[in-house]
């Protein structure tokens, strides 16, 4: 699966940088679309299991997205209000 391969490129980078999360969890949603077409099909558990797959690993990366949001929000309060806070 060709989105897989390059969510897994992204990130093999080290550190993985937001950028990197941000693609890899693009791409799993785009495989993930692309499994969804299996439904009713005589691959349709494959393509369950492998699409659950993609889901656990892209919620196994959203720790990584959280964080950096909230640094990035925290950064962006202190140069606007940081008088304020």
């Amino acid at each position: 699966m060709i989105d897989v391969e390059r969510a897994r490129r992204w990130l093999t980078r080290r550190p993985p940088t937001s950028r990197a999360v941000h693609e890899a969890r693009r791409r799993l949603r785009r495989a993930r679309a692309l499994l969804k077409l299996g439904r009713g099909t005589a691959v349709d558990r494959e393509c369950a299991r492998a699409g659950a797959a993609c889901r656990r690993a892209a919620r196994a990366l959203a720790p990584l997205r959280d964080a950096r949001v909230f640094a990035e929000t925290v950064e962006d309060l202190l140069a606007r209000r940081g008088e304020d806070l």
